[in-house]
C-alpha cells in the first residue's frame, strides 16, 4: 500500500516516471488504477530487469534477501526505506518471533551466532548512511537500529509515512455530554504484537466505566490470527458495550470513521486514517509480551520523532503519558481543540505533499550504488540460513 500511494502520487502530481515492481498476484499489482505508472511483473525464477539510469527504493530488508530475481545494474542507486524497527536487525531463523519478545535473547544471539551478520548488517547501514540513501520511518527505527546493531547514526534522514492529506473541511467532532455514550474505535490488524496492547486498553476502558458508569462503545475493525484472544478476553468484559468487525473497505474507512469514532485507537500507519480527519487518536504501541496495569496513554500529536508507536520491552520500556480515563475525560471538555490539533499535526507531518518533497529532494542525493552492495559482500546468505532452509527442506516443508 505504502509504495503504491506514493508512486502513484509522483507519477501523477509530480509527473515523475515511476515504475513499480510486484508479482503478478501482488497488491500492487492487483489494485493499481493508474496508466502514468509502469508496473513490472517480478518472478523468482526469471529476470526481472531494473529500468536503466532509475532510483531503486527498497524496504529496508536483511541484504541477502533482497529479491534473487532483480536484474539490477551496478550503476544503479539504491536507497533503503525502514519502515519497521527490525527491517535490518537479524534473528535467528526459526525463532524470529520469541526473540523480539525477549530482547535479552536477541541480543544474546546478535553477539553469538548473529555476530556475523549483525557486523556486516552495521557496516551497511553505516555506509549508506554515508551516502544519503537509508531513510527511516520514524525515532523508533532510528532507535533499533542503534541499539541492536551498533549503527553510528548521528543525523538520521526522516521519511514519515504519508497519508492523503486532511480534507479541506473537516467532519466537526459530536457533541459529547456527561451522559452521552463515548464511541472508540480500533483499526488494524490483530497481530502478535498488537493483541496485547488492545487488550490493555480494553481493559482500562472497562476500569474506567465500572469506576466512573461513563458508557463507552469500542469496535475492533481488524481480523488475524489473534482475534480469538481479543475475543476470549472480551467475554470478561461487563461495562464496555464492545463489537468486533472483521474488515471495512478502504474506500468506506473515512466514512466509518468520520460516523462511528469519537476517537480513534491506532499504531502504526492506522492511527493517521482517523488522524488526517481530525479523529482525536490515541496512540498504542506495539508489544509482543503482556502490558502491564502502569502503562499510560498519549495522543498522536504528542508524539515526536514522527513515531506511530513504541515497542515495549516490559514496563522500564514505557513511554510518558497519562492514565486513559484523563484522555478519555479530556475529549468531553476539548474535543474541537483535540480534533485541531491532530489534523495539524498530520498536515504538517505526514500529508503526502510533505513527504513526497522530501522523498525527491532526498533521492537527488542518494550516492549509494548497486554495485556497492555487491562489492560488500552484503547480499550473500550467512552459513545459519543456510543451513537452515536445507533442513527445512529435508523436512518436506519447503523454503
Amino acid at each position: 500500500m505504502l509504495f503504491l500511494r506514493v508512486g502513484t502520487y509522483l507519477a501523477h502530481d509530480l509527473g515523475m516516471d515511476v515504475t513499480l515492481i510486484d508479482y503478478a498476484d501482488g497488491f500492487m499489482a492487483k489494485n493499481l488504477k493508474s496508466d502514468r505508472v509502469k508496473l513490472v511483473t517480478y518472478s523468482d525464477d526469471g529476470r526481472t530487469q531494473v529500468p536503466t539510469g532509475a532510483v531503486l527504493v527498497l524496504q529496508s530488508m536483511n541484504p541477502w534477501s533482497i529479491f534473487p530475481g532483480l536484474d539490477v545494474a551496478p550503476g544503479t542507486r539504491l536507497v533503503f526505506w525502514n519502515c519497521l524497527p527490525f527491517n535490518l536487525v537479524p534473528a535467528l531463523p526459526g525463532v524470529r518471533e520469541i526473540s523480539y519478545r525477549l530482547p535479552a535473547l536477541l541480543t544474546a544471539s546478535l553477539r553469538t551466532a548473529l555476530a556475523g551478520r549483525r557486523a556486516i548488517n552495521k557496516r551497511l547501514v553505516e555506509a549508506m548512511y554515508a551516502r544519503h540513501a537509508i531513510f527511516f520511518m520514524d525515532e523508533e527505527n532510528v532507535s533499533a537500529t542503534r541499539r541492536f546493531l551498533g549503527a553510528k547514526i548521528d543525523d538520521p534522514i526522516y521519511l514519515p509515512i504519508p497519508v492523503a492529506s486532511p480534507p479541506a473541511k473537516l467532519v466537526p467532532p459530536r457533541k459529547h455530554g456527561a451522559d452521552d455514550t463515548l464511541r472508540l474505535v480500533w483499526v488494524g490488524r490483530i497481530a502478535d504484537f498488537k493483541h496485547t496492547i488492545i487488550a490493555r486498553a480494553i481493559t482500562d476502558t472497562e476500569d474506567y466505566c465500572r469506576r466512573t458508569g461513563a458508557r463507552v462503545e469500542l469496535t475492533i475493525v481488524g481480523s488475524g490470527p489473534y482475534l480469538s484472544l481479543l475475543q476470549a478476553h472480551a467475554t470478561t468484559i461487563k461495562h464496555v458495550t464492545l463489537e468486533f468487525i472483521d474488515s471495512v473497505a478502504p474506500d468506506q474507512l473515512d466514512a466509518f470513521l468520520s460516523e462511528r469514532a469519537d476517537i480513534v485507537l491506532a499504531m502504526g500507519t492506522a492511527a493517521l486514517d482517523g488522524a488526517r480527519l481530525g479523529i482525536p487518536t490515541i496512540l498504542l504501541d506495539p508489544s509482543y509480551g503482556p502490558v502491564a496495569n502502569v502503562y499510560r496513554y498519549r495522543w498522536l500529536f504528542e508524539e515526536r520523532g514522527f513515531t506511530l508507536g513504541r515497542i515495549l520491552f516490559g514496563a522500564r520500556s514505557y513511554p510518558p503519558g497519562r492514565a486513559l480515563d484523563v484522555l478519555l475525560e479530556a475529549y468531553g471538555h476539548n474535543a474541537h481543540d483535540l480534533a485541531e490539533r491532530t489534523a495539524a499535526y498530520v498536515q504538517t507531518n505526514h500529508a503526502m505533499p510533505v513527504v513526497a518533497t522530501k522523498l525527491v529532494t532526498n533521492l537527488e542525493n542518494a550516492t549509494y550504488r548497486w554495485g556497492d552492495l555487491s562489492d560488500s559482500g552484503a547480499n550473500r546468505r550467512d552459513w545459519i540460513y543456510r543451513v537452515f532452509t536445507y533442513c527445512r527442506k529435508l523436512l518436506g516443508r519447503g523454503c
